[in-house]
């Protein structure tokens, strides 16, 4: 390995991120391909792809990606076979994988009793773990699975929005959503039926999607009009036909013009297409699918609990300093902290002493992580099954990490 690219490949810009998405649980598989895209990210762009002498097992000829320009191992372009790319950046997750547990050995004992509690939960009380922090505010470790699509044929424009109203509504329907175009569709009415009715907020939203296309159409109409026909649309969601056609002189009917009394008139051309309107783009519902995504939870586990922690103590920082020295001019993004130079001591002060009182490195019992074990194992902790192999707490105290090169 040439000299340049290994101080790419062992600098702390490239190996912050496996060592941070593998402890959010992020597979091998996952981490090597992030190391060939161009933004860092497994469902980033490669390179291209480089045919590969293994054949795969319907016998067609099998392709691995390459490095791409703007990737991590760009340095790779050029220097090293294409072929020799993955396995390559393979080889070199596996070493880091390897580092991280030779450096915090209890790192995978963390994660793995971690998920073993979002089963006993799940086991127990039928449900997400969810946990308390010294705040008082609540973290619900909760995934759904994926919204279902409805339909997932293409819809033909508002034809179809008034048809699908019509079957919510049920009998109700006829009266409050008429067929024709250059009716008004009695919006509130609609509302407060679904909700009689208990409807889902997916109805309402789509109840609220059908009322905005209605409303873009009648400000289309106003506008395409002449000046002296404007006031008629601008009743609200309607066009007051009674007063249109007393305006018109055009009394032989009721309700919106007929096809032959807008043709008698080019000005009245508008209302041919406000109320015979071409198919317009297509739509789809989804739903919720009221389903838990068990799976999702275990994996989830690990970076949903440091997130909260890290919001907990972003939290505390902000009100020690606030109400300290009255900051008002306080900058943060996720674990980084900024004010203006004159109180960088003190932030630095209160980073490192929130960081201890966080994660109650003083407390014998462990703080947050053991509170959970007890309460979701409770008496089988470190007595009976699985759980008594358990991990204890250890004699790390805020003495071991309150030192002057914690903040940088």
């Amino acid at each position: 390995m040439n000299a340049s690219l290994k101080q790419v490949l062992l600098s702390r810009k490239v190996a912050k991120k496996p060592v941070m998405t593998h402890g959010y649980g992020a597979g091998h598989k996952s981490i090597t391909r992030s190391f060939l895209t161009h933004n860092q990210d497994p469902d980033g762009d490669v390179g291209g792809w480089v045919e590969i002498d293994k054949k795969r097992e319907d016998g067609k000829l099998s392709y691995q990606p390459v490095a791409h320009p703007e990737s991590t191992l760009k340095l790779l372009r050029g220097q090293v076979a294409n072929e020799d790319h993955l396995p390559l950046a393979s080889a070199l997750v596996s070493d880091y994988i390897k580092a991280i547990k030779a450096v915090l050995p209890s790192f995978n004992e963390v994660t793995k009793w971690l998920r073993k509690m979002v089963n006993k939960h799940d086991d127990v009380h039928k449900g997400p773990l969810e946990w308390t922090l010294p705040d008082e505010s609540k973290v619900l470790n909760q995934y759904w699975q994926e919204a279902i699509t409805d339909s997932l044929t293409a819809w033909s424009g508002l034809q179809t929005h008034r048809e699908q109203l019509r079957t919510m509504l049920e009998d109700e329907g006829e009266a409050l959503v008429p067929e024709s175009f250059g009716m008004p569709i009695n919006f509130g009415a609609v509302e407060t039926y679904l909700r009689s009715q208990g409807n889902p907020d997916e109805d309402l939203a789509f109840v609220e999607y059908v009322k905005e296309s209605e409303m873009s159409r009648l400000a289309t109409l106003t506008e395409e009009l002449d000046e002296e026909l404007k006031p008629f649309t601008t009743v609200g969601d309607r066009v007051d036909w009674d007063k249109l056609r007393t305006h018109l002189n055009v009394m032989n009917n009721e309700g919106p013009l007929t096809p032959e009394e807008i043709g008698s008139d080019e000005a009245l051309k508008p209302f041919d297409a406000y109320i015979n309107p071409p198919e317009q783009e297509y739509i789809s519902i989804q739903r919720k699918s009221g389903l838990r995504n068990i799976e999702s939870e275990r994996t989830g586990i690990a970076p949903n609990m440091i997130h909260s922690l890290d919001a907990l103590h972003m939290r505390l920082v902000i009100q020690g300093l606030a109400n300290a020295l009255k900051l008002k001019d306080f900058w943060s993004v996720h674990d980084s902290f900024g004010c203006h130079p004159n109180h960088i001591e003190e932030l630095t002060t209160n980073v490192r002493g929130k960081f201890v009182q966080l994660h109650s490195l003083d407390d014998p019992s462990g703080g947050l992580f053991f509170d959970l074990l007890r309460a979701t194992f409770k008496d089988e902790l470190y007595e009976a099954g699985p759980a008594k192999k358990a991990p204890k707490p250890g004699n790390l105290r805020g003495a071991h990490v309150d030192s002057d090169y914690f903040v940088n």
